[in-house]
């Protein structure tokens, strides 16, 4: 559930064609009313069709997540990094780092 922006209907399909030299679409003609496959699936036009913005927040949200999934497995490295970030006074790294712990640890209370 990220953020999102547009909807799949404002996102206009792209098709795919085969032109001969002549201009004409190649293979056999089934009439006008012939419906023609995309060639971008329909979760690539949502993507597409969402701002940069919309785009960057998605990524940290993703990465965030990431942080988290990494701190259960590596929970050693992340407090041997928090305590070298607490000597230099780093706060914004000692911030993140420990929301990331504490979020790890209520994952891994979840799974037992």
């Amino acid at each position: 559930a990220g953020v999102t922006s547009g909807t799949a209907d404002a996102v206009a399909v792209t098709t795919v064609g085969i032109r001969n030299g002549d201009g004409e679409s190649g293979g056999h003609s089934h009439g006008a009313g012939r419906v023609r496959a995309s060639a971008v699936p329909p979760e690539v036009l949502q993507l597409l069709a969402q701002s940069s913005e919309c785009l960057k927040w998605n990524a940290a949200m993703m990465l965030y997540v990431l942080g988290v999934d990494l701190a259960v497995v590596c929970q050693d490295g992340f407090q041997r990094c928090l305590s070298k970030w607490r000597q230099r006074k780093e706060q914004a790294k000692m911030l993140v780092s420990i929301d990331i712990l504490n979020r790890s640890k209520q994952t891994l209370e979840g799974l037992i």
